[in-house]
């Protein structure tokens, strides 16, 4: 059986609009892979609310993505790794760009591809673009000016993918955050992206 860690963010954790408390396992969309792959795949979850790309995130102990993603790697010599991070950098603090953000999904699938898995010679990468997020509510404010920079992420994630042969898929092409929220996801949202994602991992593990 191979082995898919999937790392991200709140979204990957799977944190709720509004409650911020976690769907659970027959809610969010890591745990649904890890139930319909379960006679093929071991699925490991690995998200963390505030992950970010770039910068350290705001909270004691934290590291960001790339960093924290080396320990994982060597503890679990994951087959594949899906890779969903980008949305906490958007926050205006970080002042980032697109272009900026994206090269640190750059870096981040690099450092997979570098890495070796007990059943083949590298770890192959899924990366996987976050939908636009929107200014409204309690997140206004901390991600100003942020939707449109969402908006242009899906451009220059498939560009990394390119650069680096990586398999890429654009989530907002077939999940929505919540407009009324603007960060997280309504929970059939959650069941839509694992439905999207069975077939494109059965490609890249047959």
């Amino acid at each position: 059986m191979a082995k898919i860690l999937c790392f991200g963010d709140s979204n990957t954790w799977g944190t709720t609009p509004n409650t911020q408390s976690r769907y659970d396992d027959n809610e969010r969309w890591t745990a649904l892979l890890k139930t319909v792959l379960a006679d093929l795949h071991t699925v490991i979850e690995s998200g963390q609310p505030n992950r970010t790309l770039v910068n350290n995130p705001p909270f004691a102990g934290s590291k960001t993505g790339i960093q924290y993603l080396n320990p994982l790697l060597e503890l679990h010599s994951p087959d594949l790794v899906i890779t969903m991070l980008g949305t906490n950098d958007l926050k205006n603090k970080f002042a980032l760009s697109a272009q900026q953000i994206a090269q640190g999904a750059f870096d981040l699938i690099r450092k997979i591809q570098l890495s070796k898995s007990k059943n083949q010679p590298t770890t192959k990468a899924l990366l996987l673009c976050p939908p636009a997020i929107y200014e409204v509510g309690s997140y206004a404010s901390i991600y100003k000016n942020g939707h449109e920079k969402s908006i242009a992420l899906a451009k220059y994630y498939l560009e990394v993918s390119q650069k680096l042969n990586c398999v890429f898929f654009d989530v907002g092409s077939v999940v929505q955050t919540c407009k009324k929220e603007g960060i997280h996801w309504q929970v059939e949202q959650h069941k839509i992206l694992a439905e999207a994602l069975v077939p494109i991992i059965q490609k890249i593990l047959p």
